[in-house]
């Protein structure tokens, strides 16, 4: 599993691009949510253009902190749930 974070380091060193991702078909997306107002109705939009790729299924993560980038540990348990 590959977790792409599209944040840049402390201290705005630039950070290798990771490699993309061929195509989504057949995969689930999560979607990270940091119940900012209104992010959901932008993830809502995010859902429909990825539903076009015939994803398998999204899966949205709420609660997440609205700043700063998320702890090793919690992508972790993210990407478990997926």
């Amino acid at each position: 599993m590959e977790i792409i974070v599209p944040v840049a380091p402390e201290g705005g060193k630039a950070a290798p691009v990771t490699k993309r991702v061929v195509g989504l078909q057949g995969k689930v997306v999560g979607l990270l949510d940091n119940d900012w107002s209104s992010y959901g109705t932008f993830l809502d939009g995010i859902e429909s253009g990825l539903a076009a790729h015939a994803i398998k299924e999204s899966r949205r993560m709420p609660n997440l902190p609205r700043r700063g980038l998320l702890p090793a540990a919690t992508l972790d348990a993210l990407a478990a749930q997926l």
